[in-house]
């Protein structure tokens, strides 16, 4: 059995007697004091000679809404060598990135890219498939189709934050 167990909660500064106080105090709940956020620069970087640069998004209103996915494909030299963006109706948010990243490795099969680096935002699609699980039944086929893709072209899956 656990000896302790620590919340970190999102409150407001508590006044006696203010409802968050009291389920604070029920609860016998700690604050912990937040370190400042700091931000991040991000910066897109060209792959090495021989390699494409593959950076995909996607976008839902709500989950499941309404999605819609974008490719930009660019080579060692940053040259734009495909971008796309389409919707594709309603869905879920991992099931928008796992077609998204399906649909530019379709793509990439057909320009005949063979080394590719996929730089996406989903870590939920990355621990898949460091995992070489994915873990919703309903996208087995996209999965499947996924790993078949990835056994032709040369993937290399990296996160990056938007």
């Amino acid at each position: 059995m656990c000896e302790s167990v620590h919340f970190v909660m999102w409150l407001r500064p508590t006044l006696n007697g203010s409802l968050d106080g009291m389920i604070q105090e029920a609860l016998r709940i700690k604050l912990v004091a937040l370190k400042g956020r700091c931000c991040k620069v991000v910066k897109w970087h060209k792959p090495p000679s021989g390699w494409f640069k593959l950076n995909t998004d996607d976008s839902s209103l709500g989950n499941s809404g309404s999605c819609g996915i974008g490719v930009v494909i660019r080579n060692n030299l940053g040259r734009l060598a495909q971008a796309f963006a389409s919707p594709i109706g309603f869905s879920s948010n991992n099931k928008a990135e796992l077609l998204v990243l399906l649909k530019e490795l379709r793509l990439c099969k057909s320009l005949n890219i063979s080394n590719v680096i996929v730089e996406m935002d989903s870590m939920m699609i990355i621990s898949w498939w460091i995992r070489g699980h994915y873990g919703v039944w309903y996208l087995e086929d996209h999965w499947e189709e996924l790993v078949g893709l990835t056994r032709i072209i040369n993937c290399h899956f990296q996160h990056v934050f938007r």
